[in-house]
Parts: structure tokens; sequence; C-alpha cells
């Protein structure tokens, strides 16, 4: 069995760090007084990639901040 997690808000963090404990294997709710797409937008909540582009800076400095 999972052990459980309980978040509360869905927001921008909330969402973050339920789905980093989902990587995890745990057990995961969140609950939040609004509707999901009334505390964040579609857009603010989205997978993240480092940009691929010729800026070696920017994108260490992307992946040096990635939590994994």
């Amino acid at each position: 069995m999972s052990p459980k997690i309980a978040i509360i808000g869905a927001g921008v963090i909330g969402t973050t760090i339920g789905v980093r404990f989902l990587e995890k294997g745990f057990n995961v709710t969140i609950f939040t007084k609004d509707e999901p797409l009334n505390t964040n937008s579609d857009s603010a909540v989205a997978l993240w990639y480092p940009p691929n582009d010729s800026h070696f800076y920017l994108q260490q400095l992307c992946i040096d901040s990635l939590p994994y």
C-alpha cells in the first residue's frame, strides 16, 4: 500500500508537489475550495522542459533549477 498524502490547495505549488509525490509512488489527494480551473490557468500547470537552443548558460540555469 502506498503512503497517503493530502495537499491543501490546487494552485501551481500544490499541483506541482502533488505530481512530484505521485512520481515517487505516493497516493495523493489534493483539496481545494475552488474548482481547479478557477484556481489556476491551464497554462500555469504544464510540463516544463529546458529551452533547446544555443544559449548554454540559460539551459544550465533551467536544468539546475529542476528538482530532480
